[in-house]
Formats: structure tokens, C-alpha cells, sequence
């Protein structure tokens, strides 16, 4: 018998915004802890690594039961075990590539390199003054960079030269190591060549031991498109960008009015 499965995108997704804080709504809990009850499968595929998502699901009662798709893929995590099953290690000649380009164009780039536990902004001096960003970060200079544990990298970017990054990216010398995907307006990321969200969630089925199934994903950008494109049923909520809608089937209604609560209304005229 099939196992039905959802996975779903945190931020822009699952998880409500109000000022300065994202909380996982009552509504879609209990919508999601529903879905699980009834013998489906449930998990996270999110651009943050653990010590990010830790906050927004250690006191919850959400009842999620498969591993967690970190970091745009390049980290399984079992949060329940504290167990990371699934860990990538980043190009070092492309991290070392990406410092020289954030070193000549520190006025539209900084330079963020996640570990599993940690997000790293790169500085050429501790002391120098850094614009602020929206995640809980800590400086480090290039000769202590511990490579073997960097797992992705991110430019933190003004929305208006999103593009322009992308495409100067193109133009590195590496570029056959990596995967380019913008992740929001104010990030694009670097992930090794073949990694994405729906590489880790096949992967993670597998260690789950998990064959037959239908997938069904929901997203809002760029870093999710793979997995709504090739997911059994693919979602998009009311606030994802144009090119996410296009490949998926379903739109539903705006992250902050429980757009996967929605999701799964849908799916109960699908899964019995």
C-alpha cells in the first residue's frame, strides 16, 4: 500500500510572519497532526540548518514523522534523535572562489558559509562593520574556515541585484561544482552540482526506508521548484513567485492564512 506523504517549505510556507517573528499557526498544526493521525507521512524541506529550526520546533506539538530536509538539501537531520543522517561538504575551490568575489564586491554581496550548527558571515577584519541580516550569525575570518564542515553557501544580497549575482556567478571559474538558487530576494545560494530539496527528500526516504508513495509538496520560490515540479501533486501558496504557480497544480491561499491547512483540505478528496 502506498504511504502519502507531504513535505513542505518553512519560510514563505508553512510558517505564519507578523513584524519580525514566524510561528507555526494553530491551524495548520492541527491540520498537519490531523494528516498525520490518519497513518500519513509528514516532514520539513527548509533552507535552514538545525540550531535555525530548532527554536520554531522544540516546544511545538507538531507531529511531524519523517527527517528533516535541511539547508536546501545538503542535510537529513532526525530532530527527534538530535541524529544528522545526511550531511554534503561544499566545493572548497568554490568557497574559496566565492570569498575572492565577495572580497571585490563587498558593496553588493556578503558572504554567509552554513555548517549544519552554525551560520558563518565572512569578514576580512572582526572588527570591520557589518550590515545587519536576518539570521543569528557569527564572523570568521578565511584561515578559520573549517571547509570540510560548510555545507552551503549563500550571498546576502539588496533585492535589486539579486539577478546581477546570479549571473555573475555563472562566470566562475568552479561553476561546474555547484548549483546556483536564488531563496529569497535577498539570497542566492550555493549547493554542490546535483543537490536540491527533492534530492535529499528522495534520499531521505530511502534511509527511511520509504519506496512506495505518493509525494505531495508546497513551496513558494526558486529553491522549490524542483520538488513541486516533480512531486506527485505540487502547491504553491497565494504569496510564492510566478515561476513556482506555473509548475504547480494547486494554488492555495497566503502563508499567513494557513496555506497548508489548505493544501491538505484538497488532499482529502484525494487520499482516503
Amino acid at each position: 500500500m502506498k504511504k502519502e506523504i507531504i513535505y513542505s517549505d518553512l519560510d514563505g510556507t508553512l510558517l505564519a510572519h507578523h513584524g519580525n517573528k514566524s510561528f507555526l499557526t494553530d491551524e495548520n498544526i492541527e491540520a498537519i497532526n490531523s494528516w498525520v493521525n490518519r497513518n500519513h507521512l509528514f516532514g520539513i524541506a527548509t533552507g535552514r540548518n538545525i540550531t535555525s529550526i530548532k527554536p520554531i520546533l522544540e516546544n511545538s506539538t507538531l507531529n511531524y514523522n519523517l527527517p528533516l530536509v535541511l539547508s536546501n538539501g545538503t542535510v537529513i537531520y532526525d530532530f527527534k534523535k538530535k541524529e544528522i543522517l545526511y550531511q554534503e561538504t561544499f566545493n572548497k575551490d568554490s568557497i574559496l572562489e566565492a570569498i575572492e568575489f565577495t572580497k571585490k564586491n563587498k558593496d553588493i554581496v556578503m558572504l554567509g558559509l552554513f555548517t549544519p550548527y552554525v551560520e558563518y558571515l565572512f569578514v576580512e577584519d572582526l572588527n570591520q562593520e557589518m550590515r545587519k541580516v536576518e539570521f543569528k550569525s557569527t564572523l570568521v575570518l578565511e584561515e578559520d574556515i573549517k571547509f570540510e564542515e560548510i555545507t552551503k553557501v549563500l550571498f546576502i544580497v539588496d533585492p535589486v541585484n539579486n539577478d546581477l549575482v546570479e549571473n555573475m556567478c555563472k562566470n566562475f571559474k568552479t561553476r561546474k561544482n555547484f548549483e546556483i538558487i536564488p531563496s529569497g530576494p535577498k539570497y542566492v545560494e550555493l549547493v554542490n552540482v546535483g543537490s536540491s530539496k527533492k534530492t535529499a527528500i528522495d534520499k531521505a526516504l530511502e534511509i527511511s526506508g520509504i519506496n512506495n508513495y505518493n509525494l505531495y509538496t508546497i513551496g513558494d520560490y526558486n529553491n522549490d521548484l524542483h520538488m513541486i515540479k516533480d512531486a506527485t501533486i505540487g502547491f504553491a501558496p497565494a504569496n510564492a513567485i510566478n515561476e513556482v504557480k506555473e509548475v504547480a497544480k494547486y494554488h492555495v491561499s497566503h502563508h499567513n492564512e494557513h496555506a497548508v491547512k489548505e493544501m491538505i483540505a484538497i488532499l482529502d478528496n484525494y487520499v482516503k
